[in-house]
């Protein structure tokens, strides 16, 4: 288990921040079920999604995930797109939110 992850989140973005991170947990059995059928160009496509989604909302943390898994996907790499999976995870359940003042 690692630890909690914190994220600075703009306070003007709150409101949006309970559905982002529902449609993260979304995403995530999708890479799960999308892992398990070897589907890499799917895994890219997602991993490029993430990438710039997650940016746009403060989760750095989580975009460069969405990069490494892009990368490891494009190479069909699966133990590498498995463990961005699984740090994806730990992330989702460790996350702590700070919002700032814009």
């Amino acid at each position: 288990m690692m630890a909690d992850t914190i994220v600075e989140v703009p306070e003007d973005l709150q409101d949006l921040i309970p559905d982002f991170l529902e449609n993260r947990k979304t995403d995530l059995l999708h890479l799960q079920t999308t892992l398990e059928a070897q589907d890499f160009t799917e895994l890219s496509k997602m991993g490029h999604k993430l990438k710039g989604t997650c940016g746009g909302y403060g989760f750095h943390v989580l975009g460069e995930l969405g990069k490494e898994l892009e990368f490891a996907a494009k190479s069909q790499n699966g133990p590498a797109a498995k463990n961005v999976i699984e740090r994806f995870a730990d992330i989702l359940r460790n996350i702590k939110i700070e919002y700032v003042p814009e």
